[in-house]
């Protein structure tokens, strides 16, 4: 690969196939594609803008039951690096007219199981762990036979999940599920998440992404900053574009429990109200799976970590609702601790352009170098040991701009995590 070929990428096919079984290829008509894969988004999505003369739009009756087959390539990487992937369209925007031959319009597009999650529902018992529900749910009213529909599994799940589907649809039913779900101790982790990318469908939670292996390491290189780095620099990991989130807002935090929070609870079978559960974040911190080593606040800091009615959460209880089993949501096994390490991963964000890169996938975990804006004695530590380090890929947008023929390919990601590379002072460095 070429430096030149860093941001350019190689659209092949825009395959759009209506339920009569007529197709057309959309490539030449395409102005721009992008697509979009979150692990906090159970599918994945996608626009494609179109400028053309022909009237497809009524020719070809798009109405909703079509599906889009798109697949391109980064210019540089070798063949596998392809990617494919086949959407149903839901929208068509109102066109705009270019001139009395010419109108833009754009095709909205989402994975096909939102079509079938939308027309079934689900009125089963279920008792099992988690993970063989959701398995259960997906290849009963989901899964489409397609290998792109594969579902793959991070940890076996914990603990046994009881409860009756009230006519819910399949996606809600997992969702309900996903939250409850425990791993195995001693860190119990309720993170789990239930997701779409490119290569298929995932049930994992976040302590197996955050023990990832970087899958790259991207540098941000202002022009005003210089590295003194003598390591060879690939064109197609620089970070074009850079944007931090808040470094921190403890008012928020506090206010969703990170820190601190107290689980009351109300038996509805025996009229009896109790005081649940506490949890506090400097003491679970280390039962606990990070992506990083060290806390996001000092590590004797006991102003966000010391007042337990922080944050308090109600939830009914139900003993002896099935015969005579007890209260099976478990509450005071998740809620408090996925309430806190759920947000604890917006603790630290931020969002990078890069030259588009096929192999990207939401999930995976990036390393990023990121300069220290101060000058540097030896030109050896010249990375801000705050903000550089690892992150997790939480949305990823690929974005393809056709121009002539050639194709400009730029993905963009936000990144999260959960914990410092370095631990925060106890006391004040700045003399």
């Amino acid at each position: 690969m070429t430096v030149k070929d860093a941001g350019r990428g190689r659209v092949l096919k825009v395959l759009m196939r209506g339920r009569s079984g007529a197709t057309i290829d959309l490539l030449d008509y395409t102005a721009y594609i992008k697509i979009y894969e979150s692990i906090f988004e159970k599918t994945m999505s996608a626009k494609i803008g179109l400028l053309e003369g022909l009237n497809i739009k009524r020719h070809f009756s798009i109405n909703g039951d079509e599906l889009v087959t798109i697949v391109f390539q980064s210019v540089g990487f070798e063949d596998e690096s392809t990617y494919e992937v086949t959407l149903q369209s839901y929208k068509l925007s109102g066109p705009d007219y270019m001139s009395d031959t010419n109108q833009a319009y754009a095709i909205y597009l989402e994975s096909p199981i939102v079509y079938r999650n939308k027309n079934k529902r689900v009125s089963v018992p279920f008792d099992d762990r988690g993970d063989v529900i959701v398995k259960k749910v997906f290849e009963r009213y989901l899964d489409d036979g397609s290998t792109k529909s594969r579902l793959f599994f991070g940890p076996p799940v914990f603990n046994n999940i009881k409860f009756v589907t009230p006519l819910w649809r399949p996606l809600q039913t997992i969702d309900y599920v996903t939250k409850r779900c425990l791993n195995a101790p001693p860190n119990s982790d309720p993170t789990y998440l239930f997701f779409q990318t490119v290569d298929g469908y995932f049930f994992t939670n976040m302590a197996q992404l955050s023990s990832q292996s970087p899958f790259a390491t991207y540098t941000y290189h202002p022009t005003s900053t210089s590295t003194n780095s003598k390591s060879s620099f690939d064109s197609f990991f620089k970070i074009h574009g850079l944007n931090f989130g808040d470094m921190f807002d403890r008012l928020a935090q506090t206010e969703m429990g990170v820190f601190n929070g107290t689980l009351l609870s109300h038996d509805i079978t025996k009229k009896i109200a109790s005081p649940g559960s506490v949890y506090n974040y400097s003491t679970q911190f280390e039962r606990q799976t990070h992506i990083e080593k060290h806390k996001i606040i000092a590590n004797t800091n006991e102003d966000f970590t010391g007042h337990a009615l922080q944050r308090l959460t109600y939830v009914p209880k139900s003993s002896f609702r099935h015969n005579n089993m007890g209260d099976t949501d478990l509450y005071e096994g998740w809620m408090l601790q996925r309430q806190s390490m759920m947000n604890q991963y917006y603790s630290n964000s931020v969002t990078i352009d890069v030259p588009g890169n096929t192999l990207l996938r939401a999930g995976q975990v990036l390393n990023l170098d990121i300069p220290a804006p101060e000058p540097s004695a030896d030109g050896k530590d010249w990375k801000d040991p705050y903000l550089s380090g690892k992150y997790i890929i939480a949305y990823l947008t690929h974005t393809i701009v056709t121009l002539a023929g050639n194709s400009e390919y730029t993905s963009s990601m936000e990144l999260i995590r959960d914990s410092l590379p370095l631990a925060l002072p106890d006391t004040k460095e700045m003399e």
